[in-house]
């Protein structure tokens, strides 16, 4: 080893890096640990989306401090320290494939409060797990039957296959209560090819990783909603960050109206 290696080495062991920072009451993940863009390194820019995004699920989908949260794609908490600060302790799991950030979760956020629980989530991911298992349409998350009152699903499926998506469209509905609701985003557009991924010339002049943007004509994606059994209550376009499309769904009210009936 060099004698700059060994440097860096002794000095990384005298000044370890931190991995949080505090900000208006809240612990977040160091700048250097943050996705979704340079905007996000902004402390004061984190901690007001949120509770942007704590709002949405009071505000929206009911939430409240009996509700069961489950979200795909936790990342490092970014909705857990919204809740954490409008709502306090709850019912909620977090799934996420990237390792790094399940890890920071579960040091920063569920040990200060054991109600928020964080899984690793371990599938393959061309862009966040490469080592992870291969999934088949008979995948199943780690949740019991009808037991989640509220699925939230952001910047996700912007950056999934696929085929992987309709997997998991398929198993929300399974898991989600009576009268329980979901809420995503993806980037959708009209009169484009049914999934396109780094489609040249949207939103990037360049694309950097693979699965940048993982992109839906309309019809197509409101097709596999409706073939999982679900309605769109609502669907809001082209309004959140990088130009994401909301989708709020619900189930069929034949499927709740024959579980309310067992």
């Amino acid at each position: 080893m060099s004698l700059v290696n060994h440097l860096k080495e002794a000095k990384q062991k005298l000044f370890p890096r931190k991995e949080f920072v505090i900000c208006k009451g809240c612990v977040l993940p160091a700048k250097r640990l943050r996705f979704n863009g340079p905007k996000f390194r902004d402390n004061s820019f984190y901690v007001h989306t949120a509770g942007l995004e704590a709002k949405r699920l009071i505000e929206k989908l009911g939430c409240n401090k009996g509700s069961h949260v489950l979200e795909i794609g936790c990342g490092q908490g970014r909705l857990a320290t919204g809740l954490l600060k409008l709502i306090g302790p709850l019912s909620y799991a977090g799934f996420d494939v990237h390792l790094p950030s399940v890890r920071w979760c579960r040091e920063y956020i569920e040990k200060r409060e054991p109600s928020y629980h964080f899984e690793h989530l371990d599938i393959a991911s061309e862009r966040y797990n490469k080592d992870g298992k291969m999934i088949d349409h008979d995948f199943k998350f780690n949740i019991k039957d009808r037991s989640i009152d509220i699925i939230y699903i952001w910047g996700v499926f912007t950056n999934l296959d696929g085929e992987v998506m309709k997997v998991y469209l398929t198993d929300l509905k399974r898991m989600l209560s009576p009268g329980g609701r979901i809420f995503f985003t993806a980037f959708v557009e009209e009169n484009v090819p049914d999934i396109s991924i780094n489609p040249k010339g949207y939103l990037f002049e360049e694309y950097t990783s693979p699965l940048q943007v993982v992109r839906y004509e309309k019809n197509y994606i409101f097709s596999l909603i409706t073939q999982a059994g679900l309605v769109i209550d609502d669907f809001v376009y082209g309004k959140e960050f990088d130009g994401q499309s909301e989708f709020y769904l619900s189930q069929e009210m034949l499927a709740v109206e024959s579980v309310c009936s067992i």
